[in-house]
Formats: structure tokens, C-alpha cells, sequence
């Protein structure tokens, strides 16, 4: 298990729901396996502003790949991200799956 902190608001916070599915990117540079949302809880820093602090269950063994790797081959069956992507719903079924199926602990890194 591991834990996520997303500082401020996004629109996907409203609607992803525990039991699904993540893909998390780092730094626009690497992308990890998919992992299962285990729970969520909002709250505020000292500050005032937004979190959102999840607990996501992730595979034991796992590789990252390469972001521009995955852009490319999500390209290939058409789904394409922006410049500035933080968070993407995909709600195209055959999409959903080609992006477990690349974020899968088998296929990354390889």
C-alpha cells in the first residue's frame, strides 16, 4: 500500500471512487502501474488550501516506464494527452483497457 497527496482541487477528486483504478505519472517522466484506490480523505493544510490524501494499493513487484513511451503508445490507438495533463477520466472502454493493459506490472519496463 502506499499513500498519494494531491495538493489543491482537480475535477477527477469528485469522481473517482474507491475500488478503481489509477495510473499514477511522475514529473511528466515516468509512469507506474495501475493501482486500486483503497480510501480517500479530504481535508485542508495549515494554510487553508485543498488535499486529498488516498491510500492506493499497488502490485509488490512492479517497473516504471517511460512517459513519452506510453504517450506514444497510447497515440497509436488514438487516445492523446494535452501539454499540461495533472488528471484524465478516460471513459472510452476500449481506451480504459488499452491503458491497463500498457500500466499492467507485467508489461512495464519491458
Amino acid at each position: 500500500m502506499i499513500s498519494l497527496r494531491w495538493l489543491g482541487s482537480a475535477p477527477f477528486l469528485g469522481k473517482v471512487k474507491r475500488g478503481d483504478l489509477i495510473v499514477q505519472v511522475w514529473e511528466a517522466s515516468e509512469v507506474g502501474p495501475n493501482t486500486r484506490l483503497l480510501s480517500m480523505r479530504r481535508g485542508r493544510t495549515k494554510n487553508g488550501a485543498p488535499v486529498t490524501c488516498m491510500a492506493l494499493e499497488r502490485p509488490k513487484e512492479y517497473s516504471l516506464s517511460s512517459w513519452s513511451r506510453f504517450k506514444k503508445e497510447c497515440a497509436a490507438v488514438g487516445l492523446k494527452f494535452g501539454k499540461r495533463v495533472s488528471a484524465r477520466e478516460i471513459r472510452d472502454l476500449a481506451h480504459q483497457n488499452r491503458v491497463l493493459s500498457l500500466t499492467s506490472p507485467e508489461k512495464l519496463g519491458g
